[in-house]
């Protein structure tokens, strides 16, 4: 009895000590984390080091040391760490994109892309998977598979913002620049007050801009697409709103009056346009972006919407304006917190949506 006893003291206390090491690896890796945020990956690293002694089953734990690695350029160790741990059950596609990301920052480009294909095919509905192998096509100039991927990705992960930035700057950089601004308006939404927001506030003016050519005698010609009608659809009535032609018609005739772009021109241009797609489009060709400016716009704050949109491409303009209607902007600042643009997985904006 005794001796059962003593064993049974053993097994308790043995389970007891690897729960507090299992505690306390929690507490460093936690601890680590912050550090990490802060920028302090030499000690976030010598924490989780420490971590892992104390409990090496936690991959969580591996993951964040070869993101330690990575961050400070030392590509190879973060290899090596993530290839022990890439097939574990519990990695998440978090853990090809490091280890594919590592291999491409080492210039291993093809292995880079085998990693992102292993991880798609485990994880279908990973934006970040197919985000990162567009980017490496992106790097190596083959555009038309760079953007087939970063479409994908939208298509199967609707809220990831970084496939909205990366096509609309390649639509905004073709021929076909309608898509990169419904596009680029959307990621502005998903991710506010980022560097890149600022980046694509300024890229969505400017190729407004350069879409509209003011000519004597009130003549406008817009030039925001060269897609071409297809046979099946040669009467207006029969096409999509958001197919190329289509809204170019709508731009053009939305921007009677006008004689230069501005963020000012730019908020009449687009009442019009909305009233148009909502007299028109609506019913038969819905779209979230445009169901959200209508929202705005009954709220009476699509003008204070349009100039924060628009407020890289004219700086000194919107403060004029900002200074001008305080209340309205600080109005339109609180309703766009509270509401914002709505994505899911039946509710979602894609360009291949409007070309059938």
């Amino acid at each position: 009895m005794k001796l059962c006893i003593i064993l049974l003291l053993c097994l308790i206390s043995s389970f007891c000590n690897a729960q507090t090491n299992a505690d306390k690896a929690t507490e460093k890796y936690t601890t680590a984390i912050l550090l990490e945020d802060r920028g302090n990956y030499k000690e976030a690293l010598a924490l989780l080091l420490e971590a892992e002694k104390l409990d090496n089953k936690n991959i969580d734990i591996t993951y964040e040391k070869a993101y330690c690695y990575y961050i400070q350029g030392d590509y190879k160790n973060a290899i090596a760490i993530l290839e022990k741990i890439i097939n574990n059950a519990k990695a998440s596609d978090q853990f090809y994109q490091l280890l594919g990301n590592s291999y491409d920052n080492e210039f291993n480009h093809i292995k880079a892309l085998a990693i992102y294909k292993k991880g798609i095919k485990k994880f279908p509905n990973s934006g970040k998977l197919y985000s990162e192998t567009g980017v490496v096509y992106l790097a190596q100039k083959e555009f038309s598979i760079a953007l087939n991927f970063f479409e994908k990705g939208i298509q199967v992960d609707p809220y990831y913002a970084s496939n909205y930035y990366n096509t609309a700057k390649l639509f905004c950089a073709s021929d076909n620049k309608i898509w990169g601004l419904l596009y680029g308006e959307i990621f502005m939404n998903i991710e506010r007050g980022s560097k890149r927001t600022l980046e694509m506030s300024k890229l969505l003016f400017e190729t407004y801009k350069q879409g509209f050519i003011f000519k004597p005698n009130n003549i406008i010609v817009v030039n925001f697409t060269q897609e071409e009608l297809k046979d099946n659809l040669k009467h207006d009535s029969d096409l999509p709103f958001t197919y190329g032609n289509q809204l170019e018609k709508i731009l053009q005739s939305s921007a009677n009056g006008i004689d230069a772009i501005n963020i000012a021109t730019l908020n009449s241009i687009r009442k019009n346009v909305l009233n148009k797609y909502v007299e028109m489009h609506k019913k038969k060709y819905p779209n979230i972006l445009f169901d959200y400016q209508q929202q705005m716009n009954t709220a009476k704050i699509f003008e204070a919407y349009n100039y924060w949109l628009f407020n890289q491409g004219n700086e000194s303009e919107m403060k004029t304006w900002a200074d001008a209607h305080k209340e309205e902007f600080a109005l339109f600042l609180t309703w766009f917190k509270k509401y914002p643009l709505e994505i899911s997985d039946n509710s979602h904006f894609h360009r291949t949506d409007y070309l059938d």
